[in-house]
């Protein structure tokens, strides 16, 4: 039967997620936990919920580098070669990231300005067809900038090493900044202070922080 990887750990972690029922995979300085997948099995929101909950549980013991759901091995030797290739540098990253965790900060617009396309009209000329899409258009660019600005505050206020924060302004429309931090667990606290405090000093946005998680934006398992 094939395997799912799960996670990466270092070669000597590998016994601290034994009662998850994993399988391990070692190679010298790095070490693969994955579970039996058969290929047949359709896979869902159910799936990659599981995967989310096994890859926190081993988080939690040990630092480890979170592997995207449906990286999947035909057996123990591929996943062993694939190590191989890879093992000095995942061994690096998880000196790098040791037992920082991921945070998530979205900051959402509290007032949807745009009509969805179910409700837009529809113009009654060319003109009136091309003044509305230049308003749209004018109204996108300011929310971009607002977002922008947005960002520079968090960062002022987060004062995190920019190596260790990503961003995306505008994702969706009812998102003005998405944003991952890579932090120590001993910050956490502050942080979430931090974000309160400035949540409280932004009126056009609902400013919410989610985790602690592995480290998957920063991660590169595969």
């Amino acid at each position: 039967m094939s395997l799912l990887l799960r996670a990466i750990v270092a070669a000597e972690d590998v016994g601290a997620a034994v009662d998850l029922g994993l399988r391990s995979v070692s190679g010298t300085r790095a070490a693969g936990l994955a579970s039996a997948w058969d290929t047949g099995r359709a896979a869902g929101e159910a799936e990659l919920l599981d995967h989310h909950r096994v890859v926190q549980a081993v988080f939690e013991r040990v630092p480890c580098l979170p592997a995207r759901f449906g990286s999947v091995f035909a057996d123990e030797e591929a996943l062993r070669a694939r190590l191989a290739l890879r093992e000095a540098d995942l061994a690096a990253q998880l000196i790098r990231l040791g037992h920082r965790c991921e945070l998530a900060i979205t900051c959402a617009w509290r007032e949807q300005d745009a009509p969805t396309r179910a409700t837009i009209a529809p113009a009654r000329s060319g003109r009136a067809y091309l003044e509305r899409g230049l308003t749209q258009l004018r109204g996108e660019r300011a929310r971009e900038r607002r977002a922008e600005a947005i960002v520079a505050r968090l960062l002022s206020e987060l004062a995190i090493e920019p190596a260790c924060i990503r961003h995306r302004i505008c994702p969706r429309p009812a998102v003005a900044v998405s944003m991952s931090a890579l932090v120590t667990r001993d910050a956490i606290d502050e942080l979430r202070s931090r974000v309160a405090r400035l949540g409280a000093q932004l009126p056009d946005v609902t400013t919410v922080m989610q985790g602690p998680w592995a480290p998957y934006t920063f991660a590169v398992s595969e």
